[in-house]
Parts: C-alpha cells; structure tokens; sequence
C-alpha cells in the first residue's frame, strides 16, 4: 500500500506543470481559459508574480490593455465600477442613498455585468457608520479582483494604478468642462448686458 501511494505520489510529481518553462503568453491564456487546477494554482500564483515583477511598465501595460489581461475572465476589471460613479456629489464619501441612485444609473446605462450578483452597500462600508469611504470602496474591490477575477497582489496594484489615472484624468476632464461652461455663461451674460445697454441709449 505504501509502495502504491509513493508511485502515485511521484506520478503526480511527474505530470505536474513546470510554469517556469512556459511563456506569459502561455500562462495567461491558461487563467483565461481556467485550465489551471486547483492544486497548482499556489505554484502559477507564485510564477506569475514572479514575471510582473521582472516587466517594464510598458509590458505590464500592454497585457493588462489585452483583450483578456492578466486575470481569470475577459476584461474582468473593466466590469467593475469606479468610486466616482456612486460618490454623486464628489465628497470623497459614499452615503446609502448615493449608492443606491448610482447603481440604479448604472442598470439603467448597462454598465453593470453582474446584476444577478450585485456589490452592497453593506460590503463597502466596513464599520457600518452609514458612510463607506474611498479608502474601504478599494479594499473592497481588491478583494474582487483578487477573488472572482483570480489577480495576483502585484496584478491587483498595477490595476488600481491605472484606474487611479484614469479616474483623475476623467476628473480633470470634467473640470476643464465646468470652466469652460462657467467662462461661455460670463461671456454670454456680458453680451446680454451690452446689448440691453444699446437698447436703452437708442431709446
């Protein structure tokens, strides 16, 4: 019996997928296509983690802007949405009520692709004080894409970084818009006033 466990033992050795000699290329269409079992799912981690650590930023970048990215679904983080579009009145916090009127928006916008399973304010706001912060909307999203997109640690930090970007370059954005609006509204309003002031000279 011992003999037979041993065999089975050093088979399982033998057949074992040795990730350190496949290419990223490789690696990342086996998560993709979850072909990797659950055994050695500690050993791909660690190769993983071993290759983002050793990519220049701009091959971090290409392969998370693929089609599949790093992680276990088809732009997965992509689905998952930003913590500007349930702070409402761009406080830096989230209130029950802003949540709510955001995810209903998103329904309504088809952003949200897990409808059936949707994120809870309860979730967020960690120490229930009725306000869910940035700080704990981001640990909470850590945690999905770790969990249900299957990301590593250093996956995870090159994702927020890039959504950090792009959530300021959205705000930046929307700033410029504003000041644009407010300068076209005092230009109008100083036509308005010269012409009413050429009307009153001709009268």
């Amino acid at each position: 019996m011992k003999k037979v466990m041993m065999l089975t033992a050093l088979a399982c050795a033998t057949w074992a997928a040795d990730f350190s000699q496949m290419s990223i290329e490789q690696l990342i269409k086996m998560r993709i296509d979850k072909e990797i079992d659950t055994n050695e799912r500690p050993a791909f981690n660690q190769e993983m983690q071993e290759r983002i650590k050793n990519m220049t930023p701009e091959e971090r970048q290409y392969y998370l802007n693929r089609g599949g990215g790093f992680g276990g679904g088809k732009n997965c983080e992509t689905n998952m949405p930003n913590f500007s579009e349930y702070d409402l009145n761009n406080d830096g916090h989230i209130t029950k009520s802003e949540f709510r009127s955001g995810h209903e928006q998103m329904v309504k916008n088809k952003k949200l692709q897990n409808v059936d399973d949707p994120m809870s304010f309860g979730n967020i706001d960690h120490d229930k004080n009725g306000i869910a912060t940035q700080k704990e909307f981001k640990k909470h999203q850590s945690k999905q894409l770790q969990d249900k997109c299957g990301y590593t640690d250093e996956e995870v930090k090159e994702i927020e970084t890039v959504k950090e970007s792009q959530e300021n370059q959205a705000k930046k954005n929307q700033s410029q818009k504003n000041q644009s609006l407010k300068g076209q509204s005092k230009k109008n309003q100083s036509l308005k006033g010269q012409n009413n002031k050429r009307q009153n000279i001709k009268k």
